[in-house]
């Protein structure tokens, strides 16, 4: 691939996990808002969500190699 287009790719990908992490933190801000949660709940969905997160990053970064 030429240089520019893997520089694009690679700028989309963070582009795109910004705004999945953006998302992630004001889901999670409004869902420990909206009810009492104690450390282990909020430890728990987090730790969920960023599995999740880590995944899709993964991926992504694997499509970088095609």
């Amino acid at each position: 691939m030429h240089a520019s287009t893997d520089v694009a790719r690679l700028e989309a990908l963070v582009t795109s996990m910004s705004e999945r992490m953006a998302t992630l933190t004001r889901t999670l801000g409004s869902w420990v808002q909206q009810g009492a949660h104690d450390l282990q709940e909020i430890e728990e969905h987090v730790l969920r969500l960023v599995k999740e997160l880590g995944a899709t990053l993964g991926a992504g970064l694997t499509a970088l190699l095609v």
